[in-house]
């Protein structure tokens, strides 16, 4: 926690509020820049130790969605009931570098080992295609692409349907936060098929192409302070799933 700003929770009527206690105690704001509701203990508490510990340059920017549970919480608060999840599995899976791996050595071996879970979750229907430069399924389709079997994509579906909507949006939130580089990746991150750690290297190694698994000092600063956000983001799902509503 920093000495100059942090947040704490102030009580009212039953409900839990994160303030800025650096800012005359005002209640934290969402990504629209409404006021944050009253929140559950549990959540709010959540919240206010994952808003601490950021870092301080991060809060003096106001950029608090460096927090993936702020994130996660402004955004359904801010969708309410309206709130769907938009990611098109047929379509993105389709450019997921977990099933179109870096043909040279010795990217290939590397990228291999890093989704040694994905291959395992798919019993033997994981495929390795050619890279995908094509822009839609259209030109693929017209330029005869191997597209990613519908079956590796129906294994997906599966975990998918079970998700409530703060999984899903998680999903949503973690696919886009990592470049969309994999969708798999997040849904079995959800699915705590795979660990944070297993994550965060399947991003770096797919998305930076690098030929070893041994991470320079700032990308393993990189994943040390992204470990603590998504433990966090971790509580949130599980608080999500002993409660009928989380918001």
């Amino acid at each position: 926690m920093n000495d100059q700003i942090s947040f704490t929770i102030k009580k009212k009527n039953s409900q839990y509020f994160v303030c800025h206690s650096g800012l005359n105690g005002s209640i934290i704001k969402t990504h629209l820049d409404t006021p944050y509701p009253g929140l559950s203990e549990d959540v709010a508490t959540l919240l206010c130790e994952d808003l601490n510990s950021l870092p301080l340059s991060s809060i003096e920017k106001g950029n608090l969605n460096t927090s993936l549970v702020y994130c996660v919480l402004s955004t359904l608060i801010a969708g309410g009931a309206d709130y769907r999840f938009e990611i098109d599995l047929p379509f993105c899976i389709q450019w997921d570098r977990a099933y179109r791996l870096n043909p040279g050595h010795p990217n290939h071996q590397v990228e291999y080992k890093a989704i040694s879970k994905i291959v395992d979750f798919h019993q033997g229907k994981w495929v390795d295609l050619p890279l995908n430069y094509c822009q839609s399924l259209e030109e693929m389709r017209e330029r005869n692409a191997l597209e990613v079997p519908l079956e590796i994509t129906d294994d997906l579906q599966t975990l998918l349907i079970r998700n409530n909507s703060v999984e899903n949006f998680t999903v949503d939130l973690l696919f886009n936060l990592f470049h969309r580089i994999s969708i798999s990746a997040p849904i079995l991150w959800v699915a705590g098929i795979i660990d944070h750690m297993e994550l965060l290297k399947i991003c770096l190694i797919l998305f930076d192409e690098k030929d070893s698994d041994n991470f320079s000092e700032d990308e393993m600063n990189y994943m040390k302070k992204m470990n603590l956000r998504l433990e966090n983001l971790r509580k949130l799902i599980q608080i999500s799933k002993e409660k009928d509503q989380i918001i």
